[in-house]
């Protein structure tokens, strides 16, 4: 569509767009190829590479291919950071702004939460989202006593969730934040249902 409207308007400096798609096949070595082939076909201007594998694979390659990207990650924050590379730009919230946005909301909303736990992949966006919860809580508990459970890290494709929820049933926890997503994230939730991790804890947050 904003290619459309672009080309109809007279495209970019008087030159018509033209729309090049490749599968990145959601990993970063597929990101990697089509980046690749996408450079030495002469294009310089990508968008993509949506979550934190793709983009952490892309980002370091860009200058030598003389091209920038343009990726809607929200975590990974190395690329940013520690990471950084000026070819790569981040265009959506981080996950300081996420996650410790919502850890934020939910302390506000609940001050009478103390003891927090975490689930989420174990993956570098799950470690981020960690820090930047963990993070966010302590920022607006101030002097309130707070604690956390040992982060719960978890495979992308996990289904059974029933050794975690046990682990969260037989803690301290009053608060949890939901890391995992789609499928995985709904297999939890009636899981936890199941057994009434729902009953005993005070609020949940979720991705």
């Amino acid at each position: 569509l904003a290619v459309d409207q672009w080309n109809r308007k007279g495209g970019v400096l008087g030159r018509q767009i033209e729309l090049v798609v490749r599968d990145d096949k959601y990993s970063s070595a597929g990101a990697v190829t089509a980046g690749r082939e996408l450079a030495g076909m002469g294009i310089n201007l990508m968008v993509g590479a949506s979550q934190s594998p793709m983009a952490l694979g892309l980002a370091p390659l860009l200058a030598d291919m003389n091209a920038v990207c343009v990726a809607p990650t929200p975590s990974a924050m190395s690329l940013t950071h520690e990471n950084f590379t000026r070819n790569f730009f981040r265009l959506c919230p981080n996950a300081s702004m996420l996650y410790g946005g919502l850890a934020r909301i939910l302390v506000e909303k609940n001050p009478e939460v103390s003891n927090w736990a975490t689930i989420v992949f174990d993956s570098e966006y799950g470690h981020d989202a960690v820090r930047y919860f963990e993070h966010g809580i302590r920022q607006a508990a101030g002097d309130r006593e707070i604690s956390f459970e040992d982060p719960i890290y978890v495979p992308v494709n996990k289904t059974d969730f029933r050794v975690e929820i046990n682990q969260l049933m037989n803690s301290k926890a009053e608060g949890l934040y939901l890391g995992v997503i789609a499928a995985p994230a709904i297999s939890f939730l009636q899981q936890a249902r199941s057994v009434g991790l729902n009953r005993k804890l005070k609020v949940m947050g979720e991705a």
